[in-house]
């Protein structure tokens, strides 16, 4: 239990608001990387490489992709909700409770995971 309070306080500072049914996340992305993968925060957001290039809405498909992957969640579950053509994106969660989904990002964004659970993927 008290490794699920450490990663809450470390995702606190990440830009997250709960609006209509969904949790809306702020994300970083840079296109055409080498792999997808998470970088860790970047201000109040979570930085993302993703591999695709940014072209006909691919890097956002991969983005998507990507992250529900990382989080265990069904690809119907998260969205872009807005940023859509900018590296700043609002990335929407729904099905899951917004304490679990805190628990998922620290995990995510703890630089001390490594491999799957980091989002490493290459």
């Amino acid at each position: 239990m008290s490794g699920d309070l450490a990663e809450v306080v470390r995702v606190d500072e990440i830009e997250m608001r709960q609006t209509d049914g969904e949790i809306l996340v702020g994300f970083r992305v840079s296109p055409s990387a080498r792999r997808t993968r998470v970088q860790g925060r970047y201000g109040d957001r979570i930085k993302v490489q993703v591999s695709a290039p940014p072209e006909d809405d691919r890097a956002n498909g991969e983005l998507v992709a990507a992250v529900a992957g990382w989080l265990g969640l069904s690809i119907g579950c998260v969205g872009i909700r807005s940023g859509h053509r900018s590296r700043d994106k609002m990335v929407s969660f729904t099905g899951i409770d917004e304490a679990r989904l805190r628990v998922l990002l620290g995990r995510l964004v703890d630089p001390t995971s490594t491999g799957q659970e980091r989002g490493d993927h290459g």
